[in-house]
């Protein structure tokens, strides 16, 4: 786990330019050549880290880098797009920013290797990863290192196994800090009371960090038609007992659907959505858009090689797991309900 004061930042601000086909050479972040000012740059930042670091982005991609080789670099600044900020998980990092001088924007200023300030790493926006385990899955264990989990407690009556030991390890990590949030999942039945009843019974207490999730899946069949007034009501209950609502929205209740399952959920409350899609961005067909407009992360992969690069789990562990774009982890505290966004600052 990388605590908050190990995780520093490289920000990179490059100039566009309008003639890309006249951008001299350095201008590009996608020039990998080795004299390229970011690629040195970045190399010089984690020289001193170990194998194994994350280079997040915003809005997009992680990448592991399993090595400190040239194609693990060129891997990254591949994806680097103007303005981003790289996130690096390791034993240091530099700020980096364009220097605007008589070449024309085309070098990169190097300012040293220093750790963000609090205010300043606070605004950084990054991916936040975390897995969803459940009794498929070993219990969770030490070798977890994301700032969020997900983990199942019942799958309509049905009661997993894990839970009470995940549920106890991850309340732990919650009062240490170690976890910046949790998330606690049903799968809908429609049976939706009973599947209510179970979620809250098996949790025992309401913590104010704690978010539930409603899985709706059709699961081959066993789910079909509209269920949307059960699968409302499931989601206005479980709020309830979180509450209290949020402009009268439901509040730490999110969805779990895939967009070829909508016809299952057809009128959607004003949540926040976990959207699976393996090896590629979810794609919304005509009537899903508000899945878009509303996904908080992203399900890339069931463990089995879907991510691109991105990790499978953890550890020894395969299972989903879901990358929150353009959220930090406590952005992502914001955008599932457990803060209140500030009020916006009067002019």
């Amino acid at each position: 786990m990388v605590s908050d004061q190990k995780k520093l930042v490289v920000r990179i601000e490059w100039p566009i330019r309008a003639d890309k086909a006249g951008a001299r050479r350095g201008q590009c972040p996608r020039h990998k050549n080795a004299d390229n000012p970011i690629f040195t740059a970045i190399r010089h930042a984690v020289t001193a880290a170990v194998d194994g670091l994350v280079v997040e982005r915003v809005g997009g991609c992680l990448y592991t880098i399993d090595t400190l080789s040239n194609s693990a670099f060129g891997r990254a600044i591949e994806s680097v797009t103007a303005g981003c900020v790289v996130v690096v998980h390791g034993q240091s990092a530099s700020v980096l920013s364009a220097s605007n001088n008589a070449n024309g924007g085309d070098s990169c200023a190097l300012f040293g290797n220093k750790p963000i300030a609090s205010k300043q790493r606070d605004n950084v926006m990054s991916d936040t990863l975390f897995a969803d385990i459940s009794e498929h899955q070993p219990v969770v264990d030490e070798s977890y290192p994301y700032e969020w989990l997900s983990i199942r407690s019942n799958d309509g009556t049905y009661r997993d196994h894990n839970f009470s030991t995940n549920w106890d390890i991850a309340r732990k990590w919650l009062d240490a800090g170690r976890l910046r949030g949790l998330i606690v999942y049903c799968v809908y039945r429609p049976n939706w009371r009973e599947v209510a009843d179970v979620h809250v019974q098996m949790q025992g207490e309401n913590r104010p960090d704690v978010v539930s999730m409603v899985d709706v899946e059709s699961w081959g069949g066993q789910i079909s038609g509209d269920h949307s007034d059960a699968i409302n009501q499931l989601v206005w209950t479980i709020s309830d007992w979180r509450g209290p609502h949020l402009h009268r929205r439901p509040r730490r209740v999110v969805g779990y659907l895939n967009p070829n399952d909508a016809a299952i959920w057809t009128v959607r409350p004003p949540i926040g959505f976990v959207i699976p899609s393996y090896g590629s961005p979810p794609a919304f067909p005509p009537g899903t858009e508000d899945l878009g407009a509303q996904m908080i992360a992203h399900q890339y992969t069931d463990g089995q090689g879907h991510g691109n690069g991105l990790p499978e789990g953890y550890g020894a562990v395969r299972c989903d797991m879901n990358a929150a774009n353009g959220y930090n982890a406590d952005q992502l505290r914001v955008a599932t309900g457990i803060d209140v966004p500030a009020p916006a600052a009067s002019s």
